[in-house]
């Protein structure tokens, strides 16, 4: 095979001035073709982002390679054996509010919008609701505490509130780990509709989390342990319900 070869690129003089105009994370936005794709889009947490950034002088770094300004807007890649060109659509602030890349294409998002920043407090709260929806039947079962003493509301609310989500998180590993290599076209499993059942419940029951709160530091019976602890599993509560209603797993969804 005859190996292709391309002339050097040389990025235009006054470029560096406006990098940043292109410059931030960028979401895909392709439609998805098989089950597992439909419910990451849905889910949003593994949706797929790219960062575009000015590491090198007269280039941009996207996909992790180098790319130069070859004509407004048009990027190609800085690879003498390589012709891939991106495309930016620029909006009405005059920075970059779309990607193009072949058939896929990504949209800009706001730094509060990354996935990152979602995934590690939803990690951090569900498991601390993990650990706070086994450990009960653990203690019941290896030290008798049943009958010990009588559980008040509050204890009962986040149990069984953090018991929806964990319920919920679990179905939704399993549909990941069952339905990955099934191709569909029909839209979301029927199965999902249970895990936002689950989801929803969770977020119905934690809109008395307030007043939960205010509860437990009004709680004269209660010390400083326990309401530091009692605080972080309602505010875990808060937390989940709050991302899984933005990411659109909260409710019965049509796709």
């Amino acid at each position: 095979d005859k190996e292709l070869k391309v002339t050097p690129l040389i990025p235009p003089a006054d470029f560096d001035a406006i990098a940043s105009n292109y410059t931030g994370r960028y979401q895909q936005m392709n439609y998805p073709h098989n089950t597992f794709e439909k419910v990451a889009q849905l889910f949003g947490f593994f949706a797929d982002e790219q960062k575009v950034s000015h590491d090198t002088t007269g280039r941009l770094t996207i996909f992790g390679r180098p790319y130069i300004q070859i004509e407004d807007n048009l990027f190609q890649s800085d690879n003498s054996s390589s012709t891939h060109k991106v495309e930016f659509q620029i909006g009405l602030s005059g920075k970059a509010n779309r990607l193009v890349s072949g058939t896929s294409s990504y949209r800009a998002i706001p730094w509060y919008q990354q996935k990152r920043l979602r995934q590690i407090p939803m990690l951090i709260s569900i498991l601390a609701l993990l650990f706070a929806t086994f450990r009960r039947p653990l203690v019941f079962f290896f030290q008798k505490q049943k009958h010990q003493r009588a559980k008040d509301w509050r204890y009962e609310w986040q149990y069984w509130t953090g018991a929806c989500f964990v319920l919920g998180a679990i179905g939704l590993i399993t549909i990941f780990l069952v339905l990955q290599d099934q191709v569909s076209d029909y839209g979301i499993p029927w199965s999902l509709n249970g895990v936002l059942a689950l989801n929803t419940l969770g977020a119905l029951s934690t809109l008395i989390a307030p007043w939960a709160l205010y509860r437990v530091w009004t709680d004269r019976d209660l010390h400083r342990r326990g309401r530091i602890v009692n605080s972080l599993l309602i505010l875990a509560l808060i937390i989940t319900a709050a991302l899984l209603a933005e990411v659109n797993m909260v409710g019965f969804q049509y796709y």
